[in-house]
Formats: structure tokens, C-alpha cells, sequence
């Protein structure tokens, strides 16, 4: 019969293992993010594309964010050489976006945590992630040190994010 010590400790190991997994690169695990540059817009998830359409953000859309509630936009590189399983290279961070000014499209009035860094992959293809977190705290969120190695899943810990609730994805090479 196991003693009320281990069960508790084997909850506790459940949930640390659950909230470390890395944020999804499925697809269809979550809503989509409406994700528009200058010449070009993400709807489907996994488009690809010349790097040059990815210069320029313009703006991100999601009619299911809640008005009232705040959110952060991350969008990451994990296919980064020299990067383990958990770490990608980190593009950019949108913090305290309003949900009704994701619901039209404005992402003007969020606070720039991280400036973006449009797609430069040294070789071959690489993955953009865009993920959308909801926020539970008023606190202004950090930056960060380096924009290599960056740890989502830590980052989103640390700083009482919930998600992500929605993603959207491409895919550019080098050449």
C-alpha cells in the first residue's frame, strides 16, 4: 500500500512534468492566429514561402480572444542550429494586446517586450512558430537576455502565462 507521502509526490511529478511539456507543433491541436506581413497572410498553419514575405509584421487576428482579457504573442524559431528540444530562438514577444483588439486585428496598442526579427534561417528549413498566451498578472513582463536558447515553456512558467490558446506556423528556408 503506498503511504499518503508518495502519492502526494508522485502528483507533484505529474504536474511538474505536465506544465514543462513544450508548447505544440501540431497544427491542429489548437485555433489558428490570423498572422498578416506586407505581402502576404498565415491562415492555413504550415504554409511555406520565400523569407522575403516574412519581413514586414503588420498584424495578428484571433476572434476567439476574450475582450476584457489580456495576451502575449511569442513567435520562435525551434529549428535554430545548436538548440536542444526545448529551446528555440526567440523572434519576437507582444505583451498586454487587449482581447477585442485581437478580435479586429490590432496589435498596435501591446506593449513590445522583445522587437521583431523577421525569418534569417542560416541553412535549410526552418519552422515559425507564432503562439498566443493569455496573461493572469498586470505586471509588466520582462525581457529577455539573448534571443538564443530561449526556453518558451520557461518563460510562460515564470511569468503566469496560460496557454498557448491559439498558433499558427511557417515554414522558409535559406535560399
Amino acid at each position: 500500500m503506498a503511504s499518503a507521502w508518495s502519492v502526494g509526490v508522485f502528483f507533484l511529478l505529474q504536474f511538474v512534468l505536465c506544465n514543462l511539456q513544450a508548447p505544440p507543433q501540431d497544427c491542429s491541436s489548437l485555433p489558428h492566429l490570423l498572422v498578416s506581413f506586407e505581402q502576404t497572410t498565415l491562415t492555413d498553419c504550415g504554409t511555406s514561402g520565400p523569407k522575403s514575405l516574412y519581413t514586414n509584421l503588420k498584424n495578428v487576428k484571433y476572434e476567439g480572444a476574450e475582450a476584457g482579457h489580456t495576451y502575449t504573442l511569442v513567435m520562435v524559431d525551434p529549428d535554430a542550429p545548436n538548440h536542444s528540444a526545448s529551446q528555440a530562438w526567440l523572434h519576437w514577444i507582444l505583451s498586454k494586446v487587449e482581447g477585442s483588439d485581437l478580435q479586429n486585428g490590432n496589435i498596435e496598442n501591446g506593449q513590445l517586450t522583445v522587437a521583431y526579427a523577421p525569418p534569417t534561417p542560416p541553412s535549410g528549413k526552418h519552422r515559425y512558430y507564432f503562439y498566443l498566451y493569455e496573461e493572469t498578472q498586470q505586471k509588466e513582463l520582462p525581457g529577455v537576455d539573448k534571443r538564443g536558447k530561449f526556453n518558451l515553456q520557461q518563460y510562460a512558467d515564470t511569468n503566469q502565462l496560460v496557454g498557448p490558446v491559439a498558433m499558427n506556423m511557417f515554414v522558409t528556408s535559406f535560399d
